[in-house]
């Protein structure tokens, strides 16, 4: 067995990132990312053995007044993580292309940032592929989670609504029953 599963009960080993999306208008559409607007994104960092952290942001959050901003913002979450062997988990296929396709868009004439660094996963194929099922046998709808919200604390501090929870919940149901080669994951 390799040592990153020997050492995944004392360290993050997965990141969960659950990103949400505006479809507000006609012209939006879950089909069409360059017409939506990333509006909020949740992350959760974890093991075989617990969530450790959780962290999201949202466009309306003083000092997030812009997509770029929130983007920028989700990169500068993952690069604590970036080259230790974590790997990224998204709730569906498309997440990472879209992901890339708004980091490109909105980095025009920047330094382009990158996913490098980093092992994807994506729940929803090794749900289909080694059990059969999808997201919604488990009660997951991408398209319903709720997003995060402000704290009850008086603070403008965001937090998570659950929606990575929810995701880790699910992931720690299976991945004992999944080869540690698909958990591994693809590097982006």
């Amino acid at each position: 067995m390799s040592s990153w599963i020997q050492l995944d009960e004392h360290r993050v080993t997965w990141i969960f990132v659950v990103l949400g999306w505006s479809h507000d208008s006609e012209k939006q559409s879950p089909s069409n990312p360059q017409a939506n607007q990333l509006t909020h994104w949740e992350l959760g960092a974890g093991n075989s053995e617990s969530l450790v952290r959780t962290v999201a942001e949202r466009i309306d959050r003083e000092g997030i007044g812009s997509e770029k901003q929130l983007v920028h913002e989700l990169l500068v979450e993952l690069d604590q993580y970036r080259h230790n062997g974590s790997t990224i988990i998204t709730p569906r296929p498309k997440d990472v292309r879209y992901l890339r396709q708004k980091i490109l868009r909105l980095s025009r004439g920047d330094t382009t940032p990158t996913l490098r660094g980093f092992s994807q996963v994506n729940l929803g194929d090794v749900l289909a592929e080694y059990f059969g099922q999808e997201l919604s046998d488990y009660d997951i709808d991408p398209q319903t989670l709720p997003s995060p919200r402000v704290a009850e604390d008086g603070s403008e501090t965001i937090v998570s609504a659950g929606a990575v929870r929810e995701y880790w919940d699910c992931w720690a149901r299976i991945s004992n029953l999944v080869p540690a080669s698909h958990l591994a994951g693809d590097q982006l």
